[in-house]
């Protein structure tokens, strides 16, 4: 078991739940240091806020080119880069492959396109989608949540050619954070027949499946009116956690004969499922039981993991989260000295999260020696990535694919893509690097 320091572990609670900090959110957080907040300290708070994500904003703007664009003209005008090969305005000097996702170049930059519009959008126009090569993505649903929207991530699909791409949100507000540290293993009823092979973070579950069966007779409709023959789950953070989860549901509905999403099967025949991710967390869990063999879900799993896929750059934490221990006790150690003095360069809003630590020092001082810390880290230690991860060591290297082994493989053949045996890298400055690069820059366009 990985001996978690009370400072290391609450660095990883903190830059987890501000992992989209540089974006507006619709939440102001209380100053940790009272016990009440005054009007006036919400209000430079909040001018603390927009101030940060102003300059953030601007920041981006300026060191990375957004890979789609309405016209040639903001492209022109905006982005004073070359475009690759390809013809494509990219920030990573190699895009994925077909080879190496499912899908085609194209197709990945649209589904980072669609993750990055989704924190922005306020309306359903937002989300059509124009290359500088007529390459076109048209809105079909944007869900903000209605009167939920303060506690909902939006939803969004959009449709290009015979492809129909379903994308959510990542973490934005109080919800969101609390939804990427509820960890807590579930099966459902969803895929019933591979329940006791296949558990998924209930969090993520829950909003998948919410959004899923909200819109079902809408999506269902326009796959068979149209002739959708693929399907991919997409999102960035939370997003594609939340994204790959919807990958399992809708695999697991289709086969279903029960399920109205196997009028799709009836209607078209076999449609093409699968997710390409953003930095997401781990969000599956498998159970193995030896007594008890379900050569059915296995078969399951086998095709899931052949139709999932994700990117990681750099040292990001985030999708390392919940099972790579090791990883994250080695970046909270070298996030320790960045927090400890006064040089941080990450938004106001995240500096007002470590501010926690001070209550929740404490608590975790209780519990870290008790079996309850043990067993949640020993939960959090059984969760894996399905598919290939797409790994890329900077933005100009070649991606190369990994593989999750789970945190207890041994590797004694010396196999060179065992994403776990990627360390961490230390650095200078690794929240501002965090919340700049490692997590953001691949929905600014592979």
């Amino acid at each position: 078991m990985v001996n978690f320091s009370v400072n290391s572990l609450l660095c990883v609670i903190c830059v987890l739940g501000t992992a989209q900090s540089f974006v507006p959110t619709s939440f102001t957080l209380r100053s940790t240091q009272k016990t009440t907040t005054s009007p006036m300290e919400l209000s430079n708070m909040f001018t603390d806020m927009v101030e940060d994500r102003a300059e953030a904003a601007h920041d981006f703007f300026d060191r990375f080119a957004k890979p789609f664009a309405k016209d040639k003209k903001s492209v022109a005008s905006h982005l004073k880069r070359t475009p690759d090969e390809t013809g494509a305005y990219t920030v990573f000097k190699h895009i994925p492959t077909k080879e190496m996702t499912g899908i085609s170049p194209d197709m990945t930059q649209l589904c980072a396109t669609l993750s990055n519009r989704l924190y922005h959008a306020t309306g359903i126009d937002e989300l059509h989608i124009k290359t500088v090569d007529d390459f076109e993505a048209v809105p079909f649903i944007f869900d903000n949540g209605g009167a939920f929207n303060q506690t909902s991530s939006p939803f969004g699909v959009v449709i290009t050619g015979k492809t129909m791409i379903l994308g959510w949100r990542g973490t934005s507000g109080l919800m969101d954070q609390l939804n990427d540290v509820a960890c807590a293993p579930q099966s459902s009823m969803i895929w019933r027949k591979h329940a006791e092979t296949i558990k998924a973070q209930g969090a993520m579950t829950s909003v998948a499946a919410d959004d899923l069966v909200t819109h079902e007779d809408d999506i269902i409709k326009k796959i068979i009116d149209d002739g959708i023959t693929e399907i991919i789950t997409t999102g960035h953070s939370l997003g594609g956690g939340i994204a790959q989860v919807a990958n399992l549901i809708l695999s697991a509905q289709t086969e279903d004969e029960t399920s109205p999403w196997h009028k799709i099967i009836e209607k078209n025949g076999n449609i093409s499922i699968r997710s390409m991710c953003f930095e997401p967390p781990m969000t599956t869990v498998l159970v193995a039981k030896e007594e008890k063999k379900h050569p059915e879900s296995e078969a399951f799993v086998e095709s899931l993991i052949s139709r999932s896929c994700l990117t990681v750059f750099g040292n990001d934490p985030v999708p390392r989260s919940y099972g790579y221990l090791t990883f994250l006790e080695d970046f909270a150690q070298n996030c320790e000295a960045e927090i400890a003095s006064d040089k941080l360069h990450i938004p106001k809003v995240a500096q007002q999260m470590f501010h926690m630590r001070g209550q929740l020092t404490h608590l975790i001082d209780e519990k870290t020696d008790s079996n309850e810390f043990r067993w949640l880290m020993a939960v959090g230690s059984k969760y894996v990535h399905l598919g290939n991860i797409i790994h890329y060591e900077n933005k100009d290297a070649m991606p190369r694919i990994l593989h999750d082994k789970g945190a207890f493989f041994k590797n004694k053949a010396g196999l060179k893509n065992v994403f776990r045996s990627v360390k961490y890298e230390k650095c200078d400055a690794p929240l501002d690097t965090f919340v700049k690069d490692w997590h953001s820059l691949p929905v600014m366009g592979p």
